[in-house]
């Protein structure tokens, strides 16, 4: 489309040049994405991309501002009516691990960013938009204390950033944990297991002293700690056998 078409749908060039900006600074980076590739990808010319964004580098801050709001709007629609402030924090946990695997582009853009050590992210409405998410874990965890359900003392930084990691790691490692573990632990059924662990750490993590280990929640009661502890007690241990002692650099 040209300068014309451009100014008879100033919105939708602007839309089609960010969702453009979007591909290429996900596969390129900031310094290696290309304003003459997005003009192509989006249809317009490259002093539309100007016009409407000024430079380059804001153009990857509204990348960042557009991606990170898509994440918040799919974290603000999850409906916790019914749940138990334990059940409504895994839910939130388990929705941004899917997130972060359904939708890597948020993870390649962050892995992008912090070699930048957050400079772009710290100039836009960033830190803003994700304020929310961060909030609701907070509010959450305040009403679990309150009820008794959850122990006190939890930092709810401390929480967001253990949820979030669980299911972050694993997406931004994805190819180097494959070629040490020889598995995939963001595919099919690793990342299904995977997700079920983290649920259990965090209801274990959550959970205040003397209150059952909590209900799955995709349905079913879970173990009760006098159960745990049973099984602590009659459980055999099992000891590997020491690995071989590994040479010195200077008999390699």
């Amino acid at each position: 489309m040209g300068a014309i078409g451009s100014r008879r749908d100033p919105e939708g060039t602007r839309r089609r040049i960010l969702q453009a900006a979007v591909d290429e600074f996900v596969g390129g980076g900031l310094f290696g994405a290309r304003v003459d590739r997005i003009a192509r990808l989006a249809g317009a010319n490259e002093r539309m991309i100007y016009y409407y964004y000024g430079c380059k580098e804001r153009l990857f801050v509204s990348v960042l501002e557009e991606t990170v709001r898509d994440f918040v709007e799919s974290m603000a629609a999850i409906d916790v009516n019914g749940l138990s402030p334990i059940d409504a924090i895994v839910r939130h946990a388990e929705k941004m691990w899917l997130y972060f695997r359904d939708t890597p582009r948020l993870v390649r853009l962050i892995n992008n960013e912090n070699l930048h050590e957050a400079r772009y992210w710290r100039s836009g409405d960033v830190p803003k938009l994700v304020a929310p998410t961060r909030e609701r874990f907070d509010h959450l965890l305040r009403q679990g204390v309150a009820r008794g359900e959850i122990r006190a003392g939890i930092d709810p930084l401390h929480l967001f950033l253990l949820a979030a990691s669980l299911g972050y790691y694993v997406v931004s490692n994805r190819h180097t944990l494959h070629a040490s573990l020889m598995r995939d632990m963001a595919s099919g059924e690793e990342h299904e297991a995977l997700m079920r662990s983290g649920a259990d750490m965090l209801r274990r993590y959550l959970q205040a002293e003397g209150t059952p280990t909590g209900a799955a929640s995709a349905g079913g009661q879970g173990a009760g700690v006098g159960d745990d502890r049973k099984r602590e007690r009659n459980a055999s241990i099992e000891v590997e056998p020491a690995a071989e002692t590994l040479p010195r650099v200077s008999e390699v």
